[in-house]
């Protein structure tokens, strides 16, 4: 299983911010207890909307785009928190996407935690449910940017 259980994270009210690039947006919108948690075989690993997704965000934008335009491939998605590095190796063909999942870590007392991950580190599920539960991630970052009114100023930033 692959889920994304999103947090509420209230919104730290800025008059009109304006940004170069999405990464900076984070930091100053987000307080930083506000978490999210990937779900992968129902083990629950946690992301802080402040500093994880501000280093993380370029990277999942960049994997689901490779989704999004091939029936058929492969590619990596580094993710990282303050204790754990990640990295998912995608392959798919059509709507069938399988998932290998490598967490290291360098602190000792997360071993059984990463062993654990790793162990369940095989998953297939259809390309599009695992793409969903990312838009849900992305969906509710747009509205905490109009929630917090903020502006990006780069056109090639708007886009992404």
């Amino acid at each position: 299983m692959f889920q994304i259980q999103m947090g509420y994270p209230g919104i730290i009210q800025n008059d009109a911010s304006a940004y170069r690039h999405i990464e900076d947006v984070c930091p100053d919108l987000f307080d930083n207890d506000e978490a999210f948690h990937v779900l992968w075989q129902d083990i629950p690993i946690c992301f802080r909307y402040r500093d994880h997704l501000t280093h993380n965000f370029a990277a999942i934008l960049e994997m689901l785009q490779v989704l999004k335009e091939n029936s058929e491939g492969s590619t990596e998605l580094a993710l990282t928190n303050e204790i754990l590095n990640l990295t998912v190796s995608m392959h798919w063909q059509a709507e069938l996407l399988q998932l290998f999942l490598h967490v290291e870590t360098r602190y000792s007392g997360y071993q059984k935690y990463t062993a654990a991950l790793n162990q369940q580190g095989e998953l297939k599920l259809t390309k599009s449910r695992f793409m969903a539960e990312w838009h849900t991630l992305i969906h509710q970052l747009v509205l905490a940017f109009h929630a917090g009114k903020v502006r990006i100023e780069d056109g090639r930033e708007q886009q992404r």
